[in-house]
């Protein structure tokens, strides 16, 4: 039973194809479709099975039909018959082959199998139909030449083109199963692109080929056109010659008609003859007989033309003869001497219309006989009026003074001509045809029938001496048997591996992404199933530190209790230091399980990371000098430098970064086996308000010598030195960081660097100390600053300024200067602060020992890298010191706090 979906798919694909096929080979041949047609017909049986053999029979019986109805395209029924019996044959021939293929359901998902399935589809099944265009041209009496090579291999590489291209399109446009919908719409948009681009690559050859085609064809035709023209103008020339002589002369003798007729007689010309006919009365004839012979000095006798005398009709009234008198070459027109031309009826009527009309006239086509070979002619008849010197026997009237007395006439045969034209490099690859069409029944002058389809034509209409001529030229060979070039070949071969291998590849790709996806879905699977084991492997491990360390705190607190219990009661001094070093052991240990229910924390993802801002410089002042004076057994000595580029305020986890910054300092003393250490902060800001961090942890020199320094490095075990650094690494990737141990490039001392990205809080102060109204009550304020540094003091004067305050700025200090300070009844003081032994430290004392300003806020600017023992001193007379480079913020923190 015929399905209508299968009906629907072999006809668009069939149109598709034929449509394809038209746009890219040109011109039009059905020996074109033969290969693409039979490929689609494989392509369908293929998908569908045999039951489409049916509907390609009719959908292809009904595509010629219309083609031959709207088109006009004449089909033979043999080409017709035995081409659909290749399809039939081939897409049979071809579902066998792919059958076992077609019933594997992975075959798409194995590129083994895919590659053979292709070879199969295209290659092997494209040579029936290319054998049957073979079989074709030779049932056509055609003969086999190169140019049916390339139509061969034509039709085979369109075959398989078609048949690999429109597979996998309606294959991939249904549903197949391990193939997702994007990669299917992939593989169909590709095939149909790539057969765009086929197609456009085989009209480009095609279009050159024709276009070199049609210009030689062109030519040659222009060249033929012109010299038939040379050739009809120089006959007119050589009659109108011949018609002047005799107008001129009183009397012509056969010398001097020989003579004259030798100078105007052309070469290589399609004139054979000229001859002088004179019109004699029949009751002339005895006595013109008679002279001519006394005149030719030879016997003359008017002799009948043809096999029986021509019998005229009683309107035509033939009352004269008209024998040939001369001719000219004489010897080979010696027979014609005395022919009576009114006896054939083709030429009586040519005498009678050139004398009617008195213009030159041809006869109709006849026969003449050159060398024993008869081939076609004419005779050219020119009427000579009113000359009765050259014909004393009367001639006949026409009425009015004219008297016709006889005829110039040429004969022509155009074969000669035509054959050497022809032979010519520019035109040796057409034929021409000359046909008299002034009768209904045309008459060849020269050649055959021109072919029609597949060559070039060129059809001349010409009126010629009263005659209607039409000229055909057309191409020798069609086109279908014409050699290619080059580039024809190399697109062709190119277009067909090209393509295959294209098309292969694509398909092989989707083979292997079927591949690649099912592997990569059950490596996904047997991964899923080893990240569940290991999740509950690690959950449980978690899980058991945590117990273990909330098991081990109780009992440790304990011990810390009963051990400060201890040592109030302890009375003696002996036992005093060894309770402090067992309860400094106990806090350490403490320290250490900590630190592990940390890990635990976070290897189960429960650990959290605090958001919070804080003054970052404050942070690292305090955490130095809990460093420095830490009772643990791991006594350090860390000297801390930052710089500006360090933020003043950031927003982070506070406790996580002093955890991080005590274990790099404590890990750093075992690893360089130095207690004395350098701590160098520095930053780089970001966009978007973010800063990375960089910490630099590295040995005094002066208490280790720094070549021995590598080798120390180099034996400690830096990835699991302790649980502490375990905790640090694992907060430094949360903080977005890492932590290394590398050689500094200078010296080749070795370095424990650290970073980590915290957020930018500059608002934070502003947040805590917002400026509101009460500012405004400043204006009557006084500030004194004390320092000769002039970026400072033109940092702290355009602040306060802009509140209204009264600002005293001394760069030197003296006796008269603190008058002038008590007199000012100043309300803040600030005083750049230096090293312990200069100035600024007794004027602090000074100003102290003034009752009127005792009371004053004394505000230090101090500046950013100062040692312990510095700050010490600087805030042990100070009410509040701030940092250089001085921050707004930091400024409107002492507003608040000293003067609203």
């Amino acid at each position: 039973m015929i399905k209508a979906t299968d009906m629907f798919t072999s006809l668009v694909s069939f149109v598709i194809v034929i449509t394809v096929v038209n746009f890219s080979l040109s011109p039009f041949s059905l020996l074109n479709f033969f290969g693409a047609i039979a490929g689609a017909s494989s392509a369908l049986v293929v998908l569908k099975g045999p039951r489409m053999l049916l509907s390609i029979l009719l959908n292809l019986l009904g595509i010629h039909l219309v083609a031959a109805y709207y088109f006009n395209v004449v089909f033979n029924a043999e080409y017709v018959a035995i081409g659909l019996l290749a399809i039939m044959l081939q897409s049979v021939w071809t579902a066998q082959l792919t059958s076992d293929e077609m019933k594997d359901v992975g075959w798409l998902s194995s590129r083994e199998k895919l590659s053979r399935f292709l070879i199969k589809l295209g290659p092997l099944s494209g040579l029936v139909s290319a054998s049957a265009v073979i079989i074709l041209i030779l049932i056509s009496n055609q003969k086999v030449g190169v140019g049916y090579l390339y139509t061969f291999v034509l039709n085979w590489s369109l075959s398989q083109l078609v048949a690999i291209f429109l597979l996998p399109t309606l294959l991939f446009i249904g549903d197949i199963p391990k193939v997702s919908r994007n990669k299917r719409a992939q593989v169909v948009i590709a095939s149909v692109l790539a057969a765009i681009a086929l197609s456009i690559l085989f009209r480009v050859s095609q279009n050159d080929y024709q276009h070199k085609r049609i210009d030689d064809f062109s030519l040659a035709v222009n060249q033929l056109t012109n010299e038939i023209d040379d050739e009809i103008s120089g006959i007119s020339q050589s009659i109108n010659a011949l018609h002047a002589y005799f107008d001129a002369s009183e009397y012509v003798s056969r010398a001097e008609f020989e003579q004259f007729a030798s100078q105007i007689y052309p070469e290589h010309s399609s004139v054979i003859a000229f001859a002088w006919v004179p019109v004699i009365q029949k009751n002339q004839k005895v006595s013109f007989e008679d002279w001519a012979r006394i005149d030719n000095s030879e016997s003359f006798n008017i002799k009948q033309l043809g096999v029986g005398p021509y019998t005229p009709s009683k309107e035509e009234q033939i009352s004269f003869h008209a024998p040939i008198y001369y001719a000219y070459p004489t010897i080979e027109n010696q027979q014609a001497i005395g022919l009576d031309l009114v006896t054939d009826r083709a030429r009586y009527m040519a005498m009678f219309n050139a004398a009617k009309k008195n213009q030159t006239v041809s006869s109709p086509p006849i026969p003449l006989i050159d060398q024993a070979v008869t081939s076609p002619g004419m005779v050219i008849f020119t009427p000579i009026f009113n000359a009765s010197s050259l014909n004393p026997f009367g001639g006949i009237a026409l009425g009015g003074n004219d008297n016709l007395d006889g005829f110039v006439i040429a004969v022509i045969q155009l074969k000669e001509v035509i054959d050497e034209l022809i032979k010519s490099p520019v035109a040796n690859k057409v034929t021409i045809n000359v046909q008299d069409v002034t009768n209904p029944e045309p008459f060849y002058l020269y050649g055959v029938p021109a072919p029609t389809g597949e060559h070039l034509i060129h059809t001349i209409e010409r009126f010629e001496f009263s005659r209607f001529w039409r000229i055909t030229i057309s191409e020798r060979t069609s086109w279908v048997a014409q050699p290619r070039n080059w580039l024809n070949w190399g697109v062709l071969i190119g277009c067909t591996l090209g393509g295959i291998l294209y098309q292969l590849l694509i398909l092989l790709m989707t083979a292997y992404s079927s591949e690649l996806n099912q592997k990569v879905s059950d490596k996904t699977k047997e991964l899923i199933l080893q990240k569940e084991d290991s999740e509950k492997q690690n959950k449980a491990k978690s899980q058991f530190l945590i117990n273990l360390s909330n098991e081990l705190k109780t009992p440790i607190s304990a011990l810390s209790g009963l051990l400060i219990q201890l040592n109030e009661s302890a009375k003696n001094d002996k036992y005093s230091g060894l309770i402090e070093k067992i309860n400094s052991v106990s806090s350490n240990l403490k320290q250490s399980i900590d630190t592990l229910s940390d890990l635990s924390e976070i290897e189960s993802g429960k650990l959290e990371f605090q958001q919070h801002g804080f003054d970052f410089h404050l942070f690292l002042q305090q955490l130095e000098t809990m460093l420095n004076v830490s009772t643990d057994l791991l006594l350090v000595n860390v000297r801390f430098q930052f710089d500006e580029s360090v933020p003043h305020y950031v927003t982070g986890d506070k406790l996580r970064i002093q955890q991080l910054i005590v274990a790099l300092v404590h890990n750093g003393a075992l690893i360089f086996n130095n207690n004395k250490l350098s701590l160098t902060v520095n930053a780089h800001r970001h966009q978007r308000g973010t800063v990375t961090i960089f910490l630099v942890i590295t040995p005094d020199k002066e208490e280790l010598d720094a070549k021995t320094i590598p080798n120390m490095v180099v034996e400690q075990e830096f990835d699991n030195l302790t649980t502490s650094m375990t905790m640090a690494k694992e907060i430094c990737q949360r903080l977005g960081g890492a932590i290394n141990l590398a050689p500094i490039a200078e010296t080749g001392d070795y370095m424990l660097s650290a970073s980590f990205k915290l957020k930018l809080d500059d608002s934070a102060q502003q947040l805590t100390y917002p400026l509101d109204n009460s500012l405004v009550e400043l204006s009557d304020k006084h500030v004194v600053i004390i320092s000769d540094d002039e970026t400072s003091n033109d940092i702290i004067s355009r602040y306060f300024s802009k509140f209204g305050c009264e600002l005293y700025v001394y760069e030197v200090i003296n006796e008269k200067v603190l008058n002038e300070i008590t007199l000012h009844q100043c309300d803040l003081i600030f005083i750049a602060c230096f090293s312990a032994n200069e100035n600024g430290f007794w004027l602090i004392d000074k100003i102290k020992s003034i009752n009127e300003i005792s009371q004053v806020p004394i505000v230090g600017v101090a500046p950013q890298f100062m040692s312990a023992e510095q700050l010490n001193i600087i805030q042990s007379g100070l009410d509040f010191y701030i940092s250089k480079p001085i921050k707004l913020s930091a400024l409107t923190q002492i507003v608040h706090q000293y003067l609203s």
